[in-house]
């Protein structure tokens, strides 16, 4: 590898940190509580913006970032939908974290290690979040705040982040 393509951040997926962990600093969680390993989202194609397959050949000490890494439904619902630029239903706007690229649907993983296409991504919280019952809440709709029992918003130390990191 050319030494000045490291520290390049060019990516086409998204991990879901609330299974993943590593959203401020949580560990990931066990497979076990995962009761439903072939409905619950472990990545998913991400958001990304030009120039992504640009960005390779910027100046050495440029650090471009052209996709998000992670998100946690738990934490902030809107993460789960898609990003309004580009322009695809359903999204909850700029907060969105997934990137129709493929015929305007995107490509998922999930924990028991299928991949799947689909026109629109897993809506119900519990998809995305294991320990969130299933019908409870929905990621798209604008009065879910966060994929958990409180439905608020919150990350570090907030009781939404403790519980969003402990469950």
């Amino acid at each position: 590898m050319n030494s000045t393509h490291l520290g390049r951040v060019l990516t086409g997926w998204v991990a879901n940190s609330d299974v993943f962990g590593g959203w401020d600093n949580w560990p990931p969680k066990s497979l076990v509580r995962v009761q439903e390993p072939a409905g619950t989202v472990i990545l998913a194609e991400n958001d990304n913006w030009p120039p992504r397959e640009g960005a390779i050949n910027d100046p050495p000490n440029n650090f471009p970032w052209t996709g998000q890494m992670a998100l946690t439904p738990c934490r902030i619902a809107a993460h789960a939908t898609y990003h309004s630029r580009w322009n695809v239903q359903p999204t909850r706007g700029t907060a969105g974290r997934l990137g129709p690229h493929h015929m305007e649907g995107l490509n998922l993983i999930f924990a028991d290690g299928h991949a799947k296409w689909q026109k629109v991504f897993p809506e119900d919280c519990h998809a995305w979040v294991p320990s969130m019952p299933a019908g409870v809440r929905k990621v798209t709709d604008p009065t879910t705040l966060g994929c958990n029992p409180m439905n608020t918003t919150g990350t570090g130390n907030s009781p939404t982040g403790q519980w969003c990191g402990n469950n």
